[in-house]
C-alpha cells in the first residue's frame, strides 16, 4: 500500500514515541506500506520542524531533526507531481499532499489536518487519521495472514 503522511503526522511521531503516528513510522520501517513524498512535502516538513513555537514547546535536539531529515528521503519514495491542484483554497499548502498522492498512485493520505480530513477522499484516495490508517494496516495484515494460512 502506498501512502502520503502529512507533516503534522511525521512531526507528531518525532515528538511522541508512543502515539499512533510513531507506530506508523515503525510500520513503515517494517515494510507494511510505502511512504511517498515530493520535494514540496519534504520542504513543508523541514519548515514545520523548525517552527519557533514548536521548538519552544518541544525542545527537539537539532541533531535529531537533521538525522530524520537526512534519513527520510533515503528510505521513502520521492515522486514528482505533474499536476497543480488548487482544490483546498483555505490552506493551499495542503494541496501539495493531494498532488503527491496522485503522482505516486497512493491509496491513502494520512493527516491530522481538518482541511484534508473533511474531504474524506480525493479522486479515490482515502484521507485518514493516523489511528484509522493503523487500523487499516492491521486489517490488511490480518487478511494477508488469513490468506497465507489457507495455502
Amino acid at each position: 500500500m502506498r501512502a502520503v503522511l502529512d507533516a503534522n503526522v511525521l512531526v507528531s511521531a518525532l515528538l511522541s514515541p508512543h502515539g499512533s503516528p510513531a507506530g506508523l513510522l515503525s510500520r513503515w520501517e517494517a515494510g507494511q506500506f510505502e511512504l511517498l513524498y515530493s520535494a514540496d512535502t519534504l520542504q513543508e516538513l523541514q519548515r514545520v520542524l523548525h517552527y519557533s513555537r514548536l521548538r519552544a514547546r518541544y525542545p527537539l535536539p537539532e541533531e535529531e531533526v537533521r538525522r530524520f531529515l537526512w534519513l527520510f528521503p533515503r528510505f521513502a519514495t520521492q515522486v514528482t507531481p505533474k499536476e497543480t491542484i488548487t482544490f483546498i483554497a483555505s490552506d493551499p499548502d495542503d494541496n501539495r499532499y493531494l498532488e503527491c498522492a496522485i503522482a505516486g498512485g497512493a491509496e491513502v493520505i494520512v493527516s491530522g489536518d481538518k482541511h484534508l480530513l473533511t474531504l474524506g477522499d480525493f479522486r479515490g484516495i482515502r484521507i485518514l487519521t493516523s489511528a484509522e490508517f493503523t487500523a487499516l494496516l492491521l486489517l490488511d495484515s490480518g487478511r494477508l495472514d488469513a490468506n497465507t494460512r489457507q495455502d
